[in-house]
Formats: C-alpha cells, structure tokens, sequence
C-alpha cells in the first residue's frame, strides 16, 4: 500500500513537473494540472472506498471467528462442569485427585 500511495505521489509530481516545463499557454497548462488533480482525487477517493470495503469485510469474518471460537470454548466449558458434577456428585472436589479432575476435562 505504501510503494501504490508513493508511486501515485511520483506520478502527480511528475506530470505536473511536465506540465510546467512543457511549452503550452499558462492557461493550458492550468487547465491540463486542474483536470489531473481532479482525476487524481477522484481515483484516490475510489481507492480508499474500495479498501475500507475490503478491510470492513475482512474484520467482519474476524468477528465471526471469535465469537464462534468463544461459543465453542463455552461449550467446552459447560461440558466440563458437567462432567466433572456427574464425577463428584457425593465426593467433595477436595477428595478427587488431580488426575480424576483433569480426566474429567474435556480435550480440545
């Protein structure tokens, strides 16, 4: 994105560099500089609403995969306390081993 924004930026000094130097009225070149400023603008504009769209869409799939990844970890989560509940209804969670209580975990 930096090397497209300096090459554009090159490109306008450029032209404008020519512009000047070239032998036409001034009123000519005004014009000429007026009309590659005014498409330059225009096709900047355009690149910045094609590249928030992008990275707009690209964030919105991020969103999608933590709250999937969240909801999974949830479940994960409540698995496990099940599990766990089912292993110690009538034990005390200070009786179990530690082996007993991280059998009881799920594995991801």
């Amino acid at each position: 994105m930096r090397y497209l924004l300096a090459a554009l930026g090159g490109a306008v000094i450029g032209a404008g560099a020519a512009l000047l130097l070239a032998p036409k009225s001034g009123e000519e070149t005004r014009t000429l500089i007026r009309d590659k400023a005014t498409k330059t603008s225009t096709d900047l504009q355009e690149l910045a609403h094609e590249k928030s769209t992008q990275l707009r869409s690209k964030l919105t799939g991020y969103r999608e995969d933590v709250d999937s990844a969240l909801q999974k970890g949830q479940e994960l989560l409540n698995q496990g306390k099940e599990k766990l509940a089912g292993l110690t209804s009538g034990r005390s969670t200070e009786s179990m081993t530690e082996s007993e209580t991280m059998s009881a975990m799920p594995t991801i």
